[in-house]
C-alpha cells in the first residue's frame, strides 16, 4: 500500500477541518431559533429602499416633466423597455462572482421594472419582473446556495443582490397572489441560511476554502485572521436585514440592527468600519485598522475621521473602490432601518464621534478632483469608482447642511452621470433626490487636463498604474514590467472636446522585448474603456533613448464628444524589463 505524503496529508487534514467546519455552521443554523413567520396579514406591504411617497413623488415629477428627475425617469425606463425583450436565465453558481455578475444586473432590471409599473401602471413591466423574481425563486429553492464553492464569500454577494430583488418584490406586493408571496418567502429564507453560514465562517471558523483550496485563517473569534469590520459582514448584515424586511419580522430586524445576538450589528459596524484618527481617542493606537494597513506596515498617513476600514486595500489600488462600497452597504442598512420604523441611524454618533455623515465629508474631495493623491496622498495607488456620486444623493436627503454633498450633486449632471451599477441603477435621483440643487450645466466638473510631465519626484500627477511596481523619479514615471498588459491610467473627468484634440504624444524608453504600445480611451457617451476604443502602434524594443511616438486617435470611429479618460499600455507581452515615460499629451 502506497502511504500517502505529508503535503497531501495535510492537504487533507484542511480539507476536513474545513468541512467539519462548514457542518458545523449549518448545525448552528439549523438548531437555532427559528425567526418568526412572515407578516402577512397586516396589509401593509413590505418596504426595503423604495417608500410609497417616493413612488407617489415619482409620478408627480415624471408627470411634470420635471428636471433632473424626468432624465433619471427616461434613463429607467429605457431600461425597462429592454428588459421587456430579454430572457432571463437564472443560476445558482458555484463560483460567487459568476454568481453576483449574473445576478446584480437581472435584480437590477427586476427593479427598473417594478418601478416603471409603478409609474406608468403598464402591467407588462409588474409581468416581467414578477417572471423574474418567479425564475430565480423556483431555481434557488431548487438548486445549491450561490457561490457554495467559497462558502466565505457567498455571504457577500448574496448581501448585495437580495436586498435588489427584494425591494422588488416589495413594490409589487399588492399584485403578487399568496402563492408568488409564499414562493419568494421560501427563497429569501434560503438566502439567509446561505448567508448565516458565511457569517459564521467569519466568526468561528479557522479554515475558508475557495474552490477545493483551503487554508488556515486564524484561531476561532478572530474574524479570519483580523478581518473584524471587513465589508463582507456589512453586506452580511445588509442582505438579512432585507430578509427581515421583506419578511416584515420584527425580532430578525432588531437582530441586525442593535442586539445582543449579534456582535456585528449596524452600530457595531458604524462603530467600528468609520475609522477615527488617534487625537479623537482612538485610529491605529487601539488596533482599529486591519493589521496589513500600509499605516502600520508602510509608514502612510493615519487615516482622517470618517475613512472606511477597507482603506488598506489601497495597496492593490482598490482602495477606494472598497471604502465606496462599504461606506454605500452601511447607508443601505441605515436607509432599510428608517424606512420599517427603527431608530434614525443616519444621526447616530458612536462613542469616539463615528456617524454615517463623516464619510461624505471626506471622500467628496476624491470625486471634484479625479486626484486618487487628494487629501493626504493616502489612496494615491487607488482607482476611483464614480459609483459614490449617487449615494450623495442620499446624503443630501439626510444632511441638508452638509455643503460637500450639495457641491458634488450641483457638479455632476444627476440624469444622465449618476449610475448605480452597485444597487439603484438610474433610479435614485428620481425617488430619493430633492428638488433645492441647482442644476448642473454640464455632465461632470472637467478638469480639462491634457499632459503628463512627472517633472517632480514621487508625484505621479493622479496617474494611476495597473499591473506593474511604478516610481516617478528622475523626470519620469517608470515601469518596472513582471507581467502582461501593464498600463497608466489617466484621471478620469478629462473632458477634452474631440474637436480639438485628436492625437496622444507618448514620450518613452522601452527597455523590454516588447513593441506594441496600445491607447485606450472612454468618452462622455461611451464611459467605459473597452477594446473598441483603441489604437495601436509600433514601437522600438530594448531601445537605450528616448524616443517620442505620436498615436492618431482620429481614425478611430468612437473618439467623438469629449474624451474622458485615456489608458496607455506602453507594452503589451510579457516580456520582462522596464518602461519609463517622460510625458504623455493629448495634442490636437
Amino acid at each position: 500500500m502506497m502511504k500517502s505524503s505529508p503535503a497531501a496529508t495535510l492537504r487533507s487534514n484542511r480539507v476536513a477541518t474545513a468541512v467539519l467546519c462548514l457542518m458545523i455552521s449549518v448545525m448552528l443554523i439549523l438548531s437555532a431559533a427559528p425567526y418568526a413567520a412572515a407578516d402577512t396579514q397586516s396589509g401593509q406591504r413590505p418596504v426595503i429602499f423604495t417608500t410609497e411617497a417616493e413612488i407617489e413623488r415619482a409620478i408627480r415629477r415624471v408627470a411634470e416633466r420635471q428636471e433632473p428627475f424626468y432624465g433619471s425617469w427616461l434613463k429607467t425606463k429605457a431600461v425597462a423597455d429592454a428588459a421587456l425583450t430579454k430572457t432571463y436565465v437564472p443560476e445558482q453558481s458555484y463560483h460567487h462572482e459568476t454568481y453576483f455578475g449574473k445576478a446584480r444586473p437581472q435584480a437590477q432590471d427586476a427593479r427598473s421594472l417594478a418601478l416603471a409599473a409603478r409609474i406608468t401602471g403598464d402591467a407588462r413591466y409588474a409581468d416581467k419582473a414578477r417572471e423574474i423574481l418567479r425564475l430565480w425563486a423556483r431555481d434557488a429553492i431548487d438548486g445549491e446556495y450561490p457561490g457554495w464553492g467559497s462558502p466565505h464569500q457567498m455571504g457577500l454577494v448574496i448581501g448585495r443582490v437580495i436586498p435588489i430583488f427584494g425591494d422588488t418584490y416589495a413594490m409589487l406586493w399588492s399584485q403578487l397572489p399568496a402563492a408568488e408571496r409564499t414562493l419568494m418567502e421560501q427563497w429569501f429564507r434560503k438566502m439567509a441560511e446561505a448567508t448565516m453560514i458565511s457569517r459564521n465562517i467569519f466568526r468561528y471558523e479557522t479554515h475558508t476554502c475557495d474552490y477545493g483550496t483551503c487554508r488556515y485563517r486564524g484561531e476561532p473569534g478572530t474574524y479570519l485572521g483580523g478581518n473584524y469590520f471587513s465589508n463582507h459582514l456589512s453586506a452580511h448584515n445588509l442582505g438579512l436585514l432585507a430578509i427581515g424586511a421583506m419578511l416584515r419580522d420584527s425580532a430578525m430586524i432588531q437582530e441586525q440592527l442593535d442586539s445582543g445576538k449579534n456582535d456585528k450589528d449596524l452600530r457595531e459596524l458604524i462603530n467600528g468600519a468609520i475609522v477615527m484618527p488617534d487625537d479623537l481617542g482612538g485610529g491605529v493606537a487601539n488596533g482599529d485598522l486591519y493589521k496589513g494597513d500600509p499605516t502600520y506596515t508602510a509608514g502612510a498617513p493615519m487615516p482622517e475621521p470618517g475613512e472606511i476600514w477597507d482603506r488598506s486595500r489601497t495597496t492593490q489600488g482598490h482602495g477606494l473602490h472598497y471604502t465606496f462600497l462599504h461606506l454605500q452597504l452601511l447607508v443601505l442598512q441605515a436607509d432599510i432601518a428608517k424606512n420599517n420604523g427603527s431608530r434614525d441611524w443616519f444621526t447616530y454618533v458612536g462613542p469616539r464621534g463615528e456617524n454615517l455623515e463623516l464619510p461624505f465629508k471626506l471622500y467628496d474631495d476624491f470625486l471634484m478632483t479625479a486626484d486618487p493623491g487628494a487629501r493626504t496622498g493616502y489612496y494615491v495607488a487607488s482607482n476611483i469608482d464614480y459609483n459614490l456620486v449617487t449615494l450623495y444623493e442620499l446624503a443630501h436627503r439626510e444632511y441638508r447642511r452638509n455643503r460637500d454633498a450639495r457641491q458634488v450633486l450641483e457638479s455632476f449632471d444627476r440624469a444622465r452621470f449618476i449610475n448605480d451599477h452597485q444597487t439603484f441603477g438610474w433610479t435614485l435621483p428620481l425617488t430619493d433626490g430633492l428638488d433645492d440643487l441647482a442644476v448642473s450645466e454640464h455632465l461632470y466638473p472637467a478638469s480639462g487636463k491634457s499632459s503628463w510631465t512627472f517633472d517632480q519626484d514621487g508625484d505621479f500627477e493622479a496617474v494611476t498604474v495597473r499591473k506593474a511596481p511604478a516610481t516617478v523619479a528622475g523626470g519620469a514615471l517608470n515601469l518596472t514590467v513582471n507581467q502582461d498588459d501593464p498600463g497608466v491610467v489617466t484621471p478620469d473627468l478629462l473632458g477634452l472636446p474631440t474637436a480639438d484634440y485628436g492625437q496622444v504624444e507618448v514620450r518613452m524608453r522601452n527597455q523590454t522585448a516588447d513593441t506594441q504600445l496600445v491607447i485606450y480611451f472612454s468618452t462622455d457617451d461611451d464611459p467605459v474603456i473597452d477594446g473598441v476604443k483603441r489604437a495601436t502602434i509600433t514601437v522600438t524594443a530594448n531601445d537605450a533613448e528616448y524616443q517620442t511616438y505620436l498615436i492618431d486617435l482620429k481614425q478611430n470611429p468612437k473618439w467623438t464628444g469629449r474624451i474622458r479618460q485615456l489608458r496607455i499600455d506602453p507594452v503589451q507581452g510579457t516580456s520582462t524589463g522596464t518602461v519609463s515615460i517622460d510625458s504623455i499629451k493629448v495634442v490636437g
